[in-house]
């Protein structure tokens, strides 16, 4: 069977739509912004996709959160051809504060791929959870888990109230108006400033003007915030690492001889080393060298195999890089999403008094940086809407050096979520 090619709007996580009927504005400037333009209610407008969407014969659908983060890396990845870094979570959240205002299929379609019966409930316990975290403080870093939410419309649309309660009580998130029409830089450096205020400076320049068109109706956004020292420090040693084209490199690398959790399954080995509040990273060496697909490595598996049986030598590098990316309407269409991205066939009339919106462009952009000392990271995910002490026996020893391409994860083991998941091959 042939492709289906289907044309949707671009990708960063942005709603919008044609046909849009604008509320009765008050002030004289708001009366002006649609002078001259066609009444939308007489004069229908014809949606103008900006990129295509391929409608895959067999649709992956995901079977658990390991796998759909897994994915996710690997889209990523190919956006980002050396290291490469997604945030689960933050594009969850986004979705699910998106899912709020949507119904019927749209709806179903989303909490199929979010898998929680009451997700706004589970975000406000989650974010409550996040504020809630605590660690001592070492000399360049201190514990923080921080997630925000925010929603900004196009001036003149009306919010139907039982969406916008919701998004304020579950989710944090009030709603801002902007000019997407007749101030597009203003209102993109007013997301941008925001987005760089919650993720402390380390997502700029998330949205350009090029990514906001003349249909776009509503921007909704997350932003992820991580930042903790390790339980303990890392050695430092200086050590190769091959890197993806087979050539080696010396540089100063972290080490740690004395980690207690192992895992293992048929495709790759890891370890775990502690940070604070039930986060750990998760360093992932494949067993076959060279490049690989994070999807293969069976991560459920491998998490479930972990044991305190062993001592655990590792050698891991520094990290400070960061990855984005604008495919991300695809990959979801890919996992069997596909009704809120297209006109005609999404469904977001809880959110606003128009069911003509649609998700036109999903973007992600995320960053870590990573030393002896401990991790900060940031993940920006961007909607668009058009219209272990006592003795004991010594242990057989495992190591695990990332000293050549690998994958990783930061993982709230209290919650069993993945807040980012990352690949280095350089």
């Amino acid at each position: 069977m042939k492709r289906k090619l289907l044309l949707a709007l671009a990708a960063s996580m942005l709603l919008g739509g044609c046909g849009v009927e604008f509320a009765p504005q008050s002030s004289e400037a708001s009366q002006t912004q649609t002078t001259g333009q066609e009444d939308p209610s007489t004069e229908p407008v014809e949606l103008k996709p900006a990129e295509p969407l391929v409608i895959p014969d067999e649709v992956k659908v995901p079977t658990d959160k390991y796998e759909k983060a897994a994915f996710f890396a690997d889209y990523m990845a190919k956006e980002n051809p050396g290291n490469s870094l997604a945030s689960p979570i933050s594009l969850e959240i986004a979705l699910g504060l998106a899912a709020q205002g949507a119904s019927g299929e749209t709806l179903e379609e989303i909490k199929a791929y979010l898998g929680k019966e009451n997700y706004a409930d589970w975000v406000a316990e989650y974010m409550e959870f996040a504020k809630n975290c605590k660690s001592e403080k070492n000399d360049r870093y201190s514990f923080a888990y921080e997630i925000a939410n925010s929603m900004w419309f196009q001036e003149g649309l009306q919010l139907k109230k039982d969406f916008q309660n919701t998004a304020d009580q579950k989710f944090g998130a009030q709603a801002e108006n902007l000019d997407f029409i007749n101030a597009t830089a203003q209102a993109v450096k007013t997301i941008n400033t925001w987005i760089e205020e919650k993720t402390h400076d380390m997502i700029k320049n998330a949205l350009d003007t090029s990514d906001i068109n003349a249909d776009t109706r509503a921007v909704l956004v997350n932003t992820l915030y991580f930042e903790s020292p390790w339980a303990e420090d890392w050695g430092l040693k200086e050590h190769e690492f091959t890197t993806i084209s087979g050539e080696k490199k010396s540089q100063e690398m972290l080490v740690d001889y004395d980690l207690s959790r192992y895992y293992e399954n048929e495709y790759c080995t890891a370890f775990a080393k502690s940070y604070y509040n039930g986060f750990q990273f998760i360093g992932i060496l494949p067993k076959k060298e060279g490049d690989f697909n994070v999807s293969d490595l069976d991560l459920k598996g491998l998490m479930e195999s972990g044991t305190n049986e062993y001592e655990v030598h590792t050698i891991a590098p520094k990290m400070d890089f960061e990855s984005e990316s604008k495919e991300v309407v695809q990959m979801l269409v890919d996992q069997g999403v596909q009704k809120p991205f297209f006109g005609g066939t999404a469904s977001f009339d809880q959110m606003i008094e128009n069911d003509n919106f649609f998700i036109s462009k999903i973007i992600q952009k995320c960053k870590i940086k990573l030393d002896e000392k401990g991790t900060q990271a940031a993940a920006a995910t961007i909607i668009e809407m058009d219209e272990a002490c006592a003795m004991e026996e010594p242990k057989e020893v495992k190591e695990v050096f990332l000293d050549r391409p690998f994958a990783f994860m930061i993982y709230d083991s209290k919650n069993d979520e993945i807040a980012f998941i990352g690949k280095v091959v350089e």
